[in-house]
């Protein structure tokens, strides 16, 4: 058997990806558009949704016995990707490899297919993702982003990659999708339903940031810093940490690290922290039944008030209204 399971969409026709990890695992259940298997050791889900014009949708949530090795595609040059992550990830520029890390984070990966990433999963690691692959006249068109940009940032021969945030909104619409899985009737079509409204949604959220040219920038080794920085952040969620530390333990300028984290990740170290607590707290009172003042402390909000106004004004409704829907 192979220590690693190659997909590759750039080498192999979506259906020869399907039948070589039907050869692999025995008993799996394939059809033209899907492959699953259940398992006490491991279990698989892959489908991959083709039906429209300039649009890829592949959706995986599995547990491998070996690591699986997605292939990034280098025949796709005006296209652009978009990962939607349920598991942690590090990426490394240099490589141009996105290692799949711990379950149950949320974030969003988006590159210019001209320069794509190659995305590894460990085994014995259980991980979801929603892989959308768009042609970039057609971001146009579903987002209103202007042309201009489209050209000079998605389709510029420099690499380019983009992290944002999984918004509450967003991931609703993120566990909508996992879940049509689980039907066995009109799979297809409410998958690409559910898809482009995840796809617009998305494109919507960074129109902004793709015009303002300090919040994105030609990706290089130069911004691993910041991702090991986002990286520390949030293995730290829980506590305060100083700007001027960061800067030390990473062997940064204060300038440096603002302006090279704010071209990765869109934002200030000190705002996405914030929203990743704000994120948080929007899960755990959505999932859990803590009272708010205790997820506010535990949060490192130093008081639940300012949890409630910090939330307020990042969601638009207080964390009692969010508990009460």
């Amino acid at each position: 058997m192979e220590e690693r399971i190659i997909w590759s969409t750039g080498d192999y026709t979506i259906e020869e990806n399907f039948k070589r990890l039907e050869k692999i695992y025995t008993g799996a259940n394939y059809n033209r558009y899907r492959i699953e298997r259940k398992g006490e050791e491991y279990q698989i889900y892959c489908g991959n949704f083709n039906q429209i014009n300039n649009i890829s949708i592949s959706i995986n949530k599995s547990k491998f016995d070996k690591d699986f090795y997605f292939k990034g595609d280098l025949t796709k040059k005006d296209w652009t990707e978009i990962h939607l992550l349920r598991n942690k990830s590090h990426v490394d520029l240099q490589k141009k490899l996105i290692t799949i890390r711990n379950f149950g984070f949320n974030e969003v990966i988006l590159y210019n297919a001209p320069h794509p990433y190659d995305i590894l999963i460990p085994k014995d690691q259980y991980f979801e993702i929603i892989t959308l692959k768009i042609k970039n006249d057609t971001i146009c068109d579903f987002s209103a982003i202007d042309h201009s940009v489209v050209a000079s940032i998605l389709n510029s021969p420099e690499p380019l990659v983009i992290h944002e945030r999984m918004l509450p909104e967003l991931r609703i619409k993120v566990d909508e999708l996992f879940k049509i899985q689980e039907k066995s009737d009109g799979v297809i079509g409410y998958t690409i339903s559910k898809a482009l409204e995840i796809m617009t949604f998305f494109l919507v959220q960074i129109r902004k940031r793709l015009q303002d040219k300090d919040a994105y920038g030609s990706t290089n080794v130069k911004f691993q810093k910041a991702i090991d920085i986002k990286e520390y952040l949030m293995d730290n969620l829980y506590s305060n940490i100083e700007i001027q530390e960061i800067a030390k333990k990473f062997g940064i300028s204060i300038p440096s690290l603002y302006k090279n984290f704010k071209q990765f990740y869109g934002t200030s170290p000190y705002q996405y922290i914030k929203k990743a607590r704000l994120d948080k707290a929007h899960k755990l009172l959505l999932e859990t039944d803590d009272p708010i003042s205790n997820i506010a402390y535990n949060l490192n909000f130093t008081h639940p008030s300012h949890l409630t106004n910090a939330f307020k004004k990042e969601f638009g409704y207080s964390p009692k209204y969010l508990r009460s829907k």
